[in-house]
């Protein structure tokens, strides 16, 4: 994620501003999916806003890709499943057809 290392930066150089607090928090607030007051987003001067947004927007598209991974895996788990379900089928035709 290069928004986070952005922010690391920034926090560096800018971690007396009123706003280094808030994006401090915000990794740690969105990693656990707790809430944050869109007011603290307004302490923000418009450098560490964009950071922020930034941060979201990755954010978001792992999420997405982490969703749908978890929907491929589940899926082919699935098809695992009925692959080995339509063997055993198969297999007690051929003890049958002895």
């Amino acid at each position: 994620m290069k928004a986070i290392e952005d922010i690391r930066r920034y926090l560096n150089d800018h971690a007396d501003t009123p706003g280094a607090e808030v994006l401090a928090r915000l990794p740690a607030t969105l990693k656990k999916e707790e809430t944050l007051s869109l007011s603290h987003l307004y302490l923000l001067d418009w450098d560490s806003f964009e950071l922020a947004i930034e941060l979201m927007r990755d954010w978001r598209i792992d999420r997405y890709y982490a969703e749908r991974i978890d929907y491929s895996d589940d899926r082919a788990k699935e098809k695992a499943a009925e692959d080995i379900r339509h063997e055993d089928v198969a297999d007690d035709s051929l003890v049958a057809a002895e």
